[in-house]
């Protein structure tokens, strides 16, 4: 992105999938910042998924699989279609059901992503972050301002507080005039 090159990326997703819609969704304007190539298959059918990931090896930039959530989502959890994810490259992310969904195949992504919209928004940010990097520092700037929990803000003086009386007590016990 940074050197204007679009990223080529390689979508799995199922044959009559209409998820790929969340994504460009999510996407907003930002799709053209991108070369997708599309990779429709059954993705309930353990070789077709191996199959889909192998064409997509060393081809892309990043290869993503995605798909809705509901009843099905079982095959993801399959240990050679999670092998295959596993000597794919350069990078793999899922974009898998819903967030309270976490599959072996989620688990061994490179990233993961709770659901294909969340993966479009990422991709919409990271275009957004690149043309217009003065607002990452804004972001930042907003997040180092925001109130630190109590906890925290009172950990320095409650551990030198802690210390201080425990060093007193020492001294008290070993008949040392720590003042």
């Amino acid at each position: 992105l940074s050197r204007n090159k679009k990223p080529h990326i390689a979508l799995i997703c199922g044959k009559t999938s209409v998820v790929l819609q969340d994504l460009y969704s999510a996407l907003e304007d930002f799709a053209d910042c991108y070369r997708f190539t599309e990779y429709r298959t059954n993705l309930l059918d353990r070789q077709a998924i191996i199959t889909a990931l192998e064409k997509c090896n060393n081809k892309f930039d990043l290869s993503a699989i995605i798909r809705g959530g509901g009843p099905g989502l079982e095959i993801f959890d399959d240990v050679a279609s999670a092998e295959a994810s596993l000597s794919l490259q350069p990078i793999v992310v899922t974009a898998i059901g819903h967030a309270q969904d976490d599959t072996l195949l989620q688990q061994l992504a490179d990233q993961q992503f709770t659901t294909p919209t969340a993966l479009g928004t990422y991709l919409r940010e990271m275009v957004s972050s690149v043309r217009y990097p003065a607002s990452a520092p804004d972001l930042i700037s907003q997040q180092q301002n925001q109130p630190k929990p109590v906890l925290a803000s009172l950990m320095h003086p409650l551990v030198f507080i802690i210390f201080a009386f425990t060093l007193l007590v020492l001294g008290i016990l070993l008949g040392i005039n720590l003042w």
